[in-house]
């Protein structure tokens, strides 16, 4: 679970703890986009315009395919 910025149904800001992603048919959990496709991708579309939040972070990472898997870059 993580905090995130959201807003309630009275349109007060509030912190919550939440769970999210989006669960494949394989039962897998995906919750990675780039934003510069989440609003074109039809998985991402309608939950981008309606159920918003902030995530506070600090840093980032992106995997890099190699020979011997995946790795952090």
């Amino acid at each position: 679970m993580q905090p995130v910025i959201r807003i309630d149904s009275r349109g007060e800001r509030k912190i919550s703890l939440m769970r999210w992603g989006f669960k494949r048919e394989d039962g897998k959990l995906l919750f990675n986009a780039r934003g510069e496709g989440i609003t074109d991708e039809n998985l991402w579309k309608k939950s981008f315009s309606l159920r918003c939040c902030i995530v506070p972070a600090d840093s980032f990472f992106e995997w890099q395919k190699s020979q011997q898997g995946k790795t952090e870059i």
